[in-house]
């Protein structure tokens, strides 16, 4: 997208093996009211070196960030460590907190699997479960979802499940922050536990939430108007 002066620069972080591919269709909703960047989540050796690699493909100058899953986790931990490098913070499909045991444990067995040369990619099942039930013939979202897949390929899955796994729960930073904070998910994402949010919210009148109805946990591919909207609205 061609830049221009006056357009609000906005920078994107997205989840585990996505690419800028997921914010295609919000981009063009978007049109030219902002200037969009794909932020590249690099494999480093903590979870804490990502930030900071992350925070070194931004400008000097506080951003307005816009993190998906993983990566609004990662927005998040920037918001956290790197307070002075933010502006307004949005964090879409993700409660930055830690994973639960059950989390975990598929993680680690995917992380075996794809070490053992076992793992086939992400099963029409499990890709199902991330998208509401209205979008499972959706090919234009399936399609997206394992071409990036496919692209970021296994070494990638491997690092970033690896670094990402273990990760601290963010709740009573966030809940203490001097930043603008939108979350926005949708109402049937299996990953999100609506009622940390809630609490969140609760806790600090500049933190606030969108839940979308009919979607899951692919709220820029599900839902790109939207998500649009809720961006436009925040991001004014």
């Amino acid at each position: 997208m061609p830049t221009q002066h006056n357009q609000s620069p906005l920078y994107f972080i997205p989840g585990t093996l996505c690419d800028e591919r997921l914010w295609t269709e919000l981009w063009e909703v978007l049109g030219d009211d902002y200037s969009c960047h794909s932020l590249t989540i690099p494999l480093l050796d903590s979870i804490d070196d990502i930030a900071l690699g992350l925070i070194d493909q931004l400008p000097s100058e506080p951003v307005d960030l816009v993190g998906f899953s993983l990566g609004g986790y990662l927005a998040a931990l920037m918001a956290v460590k790197h307070p002075e490098r933010i502006r307004r913070l949005c964090v879409l499909s993700n409660h930055p907190a830690a994973l639960n045991s059950m989390e975990i444990r598929q993680r680690e067995l995917s992380i075996q699997y794809a070490k053992a040369g076992q793992y086939q990619g992400l099963s029409d099942k499990k890709i199902k479960q991330l998208i509401h039930r209205s979008k499972h013939q959706n090919l234009g979202i399936i399609d997206t979802i394992r071409a990036m897949e496919q692209r970021a390929g296994v070494d990638t899955l491997i690092g970033q499940l690896t670094i990402t796994t273990l990760r601290p729960d963010l709740t009573a930073e966030l809940s203490g922050s001097q930043h603008p904070i939108q979350f926005a998910f949708g109402d049937q994402d299996p990953l999100v536990q609506h009622s940390k949010i809630s609490r969140i919210c609760e806790q600090n009148s500049q933190i606030q939430m969108d839940i979308v109805e009919d979607t899951g946990h692919m709220l820029p591919l599900e839902q790109p108007s939207k998500t649009a909207n809720i961006l436009r609205k925040f991001f004014v």
